[in-house]
């Protein structure tokens, strides 16, 4: 059971990695998928179901940082960077420092 768990991860990195994952930036996110997933295969190696809930609830936050943390951080930085810009320009009818 373990091999099949562990070659079924080994391809869906490898799938991730040839969709385009596997560029600069987007790679460290199919590390930390493929971390997620031997939560997962030492707790099916363990045999204890237990664990295996356990560690599939953890595995499944590093999954989800890992595909929309990238996403968030990137949002964040948009929207701080629009506002900065909003913030700065002269609004209409205010006196100009500059004159």
């Amino acid at each position: 059971m373990e091999y099949f768990i562990g070659l079924l991860v080994a391809s869906a990195v490898a799938g991730l990695a040839a969709g385009g994952f596997g560029r600069d930036r987007s790679f460290a996110p199919t590390i930390l998928i493929v971390v997620a997933h031997y939560y997962v295969l030492f707790a099916i190696m363990g045999g204890s179901n237990r664990a295996l809930v356990i560690e599939s609830i953890v595995a499944s936050g590093f999954l989800l940082s890992a595909l929309f943390g990238g996403w968030l951080a990137w949002e964040l930085a948009r929207r701080s960077h629009r506002f900065m810009n909003e913030a700065s320009l002269e609004k209409p009818g205010s006196r100009d420092a500059r004159s």
